[in-house]
Parts: structure tokens; C-alpha cells; sequence
């Protein structure tokens, strides 16, 4: 069960989303303040899955407890769905330069709210099983001069990324390249497009469909390729599928209309921490991946 912390400054919606996400499932505290919020998190040390932050705080606060809540180590982990009455872009683009990538504009719909809390689940699950797996692994990637490696399930994806996050010393690292690993599978191989996924996600169908379309008999011999080249201090990585490509530019850059969208994030978080160009027309990605020296790892190791 997941622990979900309540930020409002309206008492009848701190209330009401209080009453309503209980309701689902999950366990809340609430707090009206950002004050009121660091107090929470630092008595609870930080034991929440997701935040659900209003933007509309007096005087920023919410913009300043964005920024605090991702200077702590202990956040790590910690998914933030920002609520808001403006839906300007500039608003929802400094939110999701500080770490935000979920955003609801009020008044909303519940399934819309209960969606973007599973979908955040999902994001935090997989962060956690990828830095246990690099915390459990021993690194051999940055020994590697080159290499082939086929894939064909997701779960196949998560350990080439945590071999990948412990060469690069770090784990956010690897989750960048585990997104286009995903899109090569389900969008590229599997041919799920991004309107089929939002109504799969909505309907509570994607894991069953993508286990449908993996078994299916076209789709049981296409792998998706990665190539890895090293070049001096990094490494460069070719994720290649078998479909027929898509629009990337559409999802290169911040876009307001598919912001409240419970997915598709995946190439923009990407882009944000790595070097990554996609090749038309569109099944290919090239990726630039720095490898942590020698010193740094085993320091982080020792700690």
C-alpha cells in the first residue's frame, strides 16, 4: 500500500482528496502549508511514494518546496503530481524542469487523479527494482570495447539499464535508458501507439495487452538490438527495433497538450539527462552514456 502525501491550501480539497484517494486504497497525511509539508516529510523521513503538490501555494511556496523536496537524498524515490488551477505553459514547464512530470490542472476528474497516482507507482517501482539491481550487480559494462545485446521483453530491458546505471555510477541514469528501451519494445516491436496506451492505461488493460502482443505469433521473433561501442570515456549505445518508426520530434521537447497525459514522458526525461539522437525514421536512437571512473565507483560502493 502506498503512502501519499496531501499538499492544499483550500481545506475543502485538502479534505475532499484526503477522503477520495483513502478510498482507493492507500494511506495520506495532509498537510495546508509548504511548512507544513517539510515538517511531515522530515518526521516521516521521507517514507512517501508520491506527493501530490498544489502549485498555487501563497507566494511560490509550492515552486520552493519542489526545489527543496529534490535537494534531499532521501527523495530519491519520491513522485511529485502537481495540482493547479493555471494551466499556462510556463508554469507547467518550470514544474517539470524541477523534476515534476506529472501535472493536473483544476478542477479535474478522479480517474483522472487516480491514474496519474498509478502511473507514478509504476515510475517509482521501477526506480526502486532498477537500484537494487545495480546496488546487487557487479559491473563489467565499463570493461566492455564492444558488444551486441537482443532483447525482447521489458523485464529483459530492466537488467541491460541497471548494468548501464552501475557503469555510469548512476542509477537515474540507467532509468533514461530504460525509457527507450520501453518505446522500442512496446511502440516500436509491439506496435502499441501512444493513443492505444493512454486508453489501455485508462482502462486498466496495458499490462494484459502487452503480454497479449509479446505472445502473439508476429511478434514472438522481433528483438530490439543494442550495440555498445566504447569510446574513451563513455559509451556509445544504438537501441534499434523492428517497427516502422514514428514522429520523435513530436516528443523532443516539452509539450502542454499531452502534459496531463498519464505517460509519455520517456523521451523527455531521456533527453534531459543524456545525449540522445533519434535517427529517421525513428526505430533507431543513439545515446551517449558516461562511464563513472574508477575512483567514483568505488567510493560510492564503500558508502
Amino acid at each position: 500500500m502506498s503512502n501519499i502525501l496531501i499538499i492544499d491550501s483550500e481545506p475543502t480539497q485538502l479534505i475532499a482528496l484526503e477522503a477520495v484517494i483513502k478510498g482507493w486504497g492507500y494511506r495520506c497525511r495532509a498537510a495546508g502549508s509548504a511548512k507544513a509539508a517539510r515538517k511531515r516529510l522530515e518526521e516521516d523521513d521521507f517514507a512517501y511514494d508520491a506527493v501530490l503538490l498544489d502549485w498555487g501555494l501563497p507566494n511560490s511556496e509550492g515552486l520552493e518546496l519542489l526545489e527543496w523536496i529534490n535537494r534531499q537524498p532521501r527523495s530519491s524515490d519520491l513522485e511529485v503530481i502537481i495540482q493547479s488551477r493555471r494551466d499556462v505553459p510556463q508554469d507547467i514547464r518550470e514544474a517539470i524542469h524541477q523534476g515534476a512530470y506529472y501535472y493536473l490542472t483544476k478542477p479535474y476528474e478522479w480517474p483522472q487523479l487516480r491514474a496519474l497516482i498509478q502511473a507514478a507507482e509504476s515510475s517509482r517501482d521501477l526506480k526502486r527494482s532498477l537500484k537494487q539491481r545495480v546496488s546487487e550487480i557487479q559491473d563489467i559494462v565499463r570493461l566492455l570495447d564492444t558488444a551486441t545485446l537482443e532483447l525482447r521483453r521489458i523485464d529483459e530491458a530492466e537488467v541491460v539499464a541497471a548494468h548501464l546505471g552501475a557503469a555510469a555510477g548512476d542509477p537515474q541514469l540507467g532509468i533514461a535508458v530504460l525509457e527507450l528501451l520501453i518505446n522500442a519494445v512496446e511502440h516500436g516491436n509491439l506496435g502499441i501507439s501512444y493513443e492505444e496506451k493512454s486508453a489501455l492505461r485508462e482502462s486498466g488493460r496495458y499490462e494484459q495487452e502487452l503480454e497479449e502482443r509479446l505472445e502473439a505469433e508476429e511478434n514472438r521473433d522481433k528483438l530490439v538490438k543494442v550495440v555498445f561501442k566504447r569510446v574513451g570515456d563513455h559509451l556509445d549505445i544504438l537501441i534499434s527495433d523492428r517497427g516502422a518508426g514514428f514522429d520523435y520530434g513530436r516528443f523532443l521537447d516539452f509539450d502542454p497538450n499531452r502534459v496531463f497525459d498519464s505517460h509519455g514522458r520517456g523521451v523527455l526525461l531521456a533527453r534531459g539527462l543524456l545525449e540522445v539522437e533519434f535517427l529517421d525514421p525513428g526505430n533507431r536512437v543513439r545515446v551517449r552514456l558516461p562511464l563513472a571512473q574508477p575512483e567514483a565507483q568505488a567510493g560510492s560502493r564503500s558508502r
